[in-house]
């Protein structure tokens, strides 16, 4: 299975309409709306995109209720009122590093390790699937929930993100939350272009880790 195929059916399901958005390295932006099945060849072709006009690619976390229509620039992004139901949300493992946008390997290696133990307390307390993924840079968590998509859900949500970050934050990964309910995780095997690369810092293929 090659890697856009995991992230569509790690996190999606038959049916789901799904955002993914693009930013360039000049920063304009693009948003397509895409079905299940539409989703890994679209993911794949955009990623083959080289030059300037290379895309780094997002996915909307929950699947959103706006129509399949094609990636252009300019193009509107899913609202948070847009999401149908939250099936995900995300804990974001941001590695601490001299470079502020490249981590090195030992880096990310440490930041893993730190959100793989973050991963095996939150399935102590009962959560029984969460996604392990590095993104590039950093390491996620997509954590499944199944809730609605209302005020209580976005408050619960942020009590647990909150309480694992305080708990697993340390001097080489601080864990940030986010709540909202259109959040964009980076397109699971795209490669991360984020900062500049330098001889020992290169840029990396983001992957699912474990599902």
């Amino acid at each position: 299975m090659n890697p856009y195929e995991l992230t569509t059916k790690t996190l999606y399901l038959p049916g789901d309409h799904i955002e993914l958005r693009g930013w360039t390295k000049k920063h304009d932006a693009y948003v397509g709306i895409y079905t299940f099945d539409d989703l890994p060849r679209a993911m794949q072709a955009f990623d083959e995109i080289d030059g300037e006009d290379a895309l780094d690619l997002y996915l909307c976390l929950n699947p959103t209720t706006l129509e399949p229509r094609p990636f252009r620039a300019g193009a509107k992004g899913t609202w948070e009122h847009e999401v149908r139901y939250r099936r995900w949300f995300l804990l974001d493992g941001d590695t601490v590093t001299a470079d502020k946008h490249i981590a090195t390997d030992g880096e990310i290696a440490r930041t893993i390790a730190t959100m793989r133990a973050a991963k095996g307390w939150l399935i102590e307390q009962g959560f029984e699937q969460v996604v392990l993924a590095n993104s590039g840079n950093g390491v996620h968590l997509v954590v499944r929930c199944d809730l609605p998509n209302d005020r209580d859900s976005k408050q619960l949500i942020r009590c647990v993100q909150n309480a694992v970050a305080k708990r697993f934050s340390d001097d080489h990964t601080k864990v940030e939350c986010f709540a909202d309910s259109n959040r964009i995780v980076r397109a699971y095997g795209s490669l991360n272009r984020k900062g500049t690369e330098r001889p020992g810092l290169s840029w990396r293929r983001s992957e699912i880790v474990e599902s």
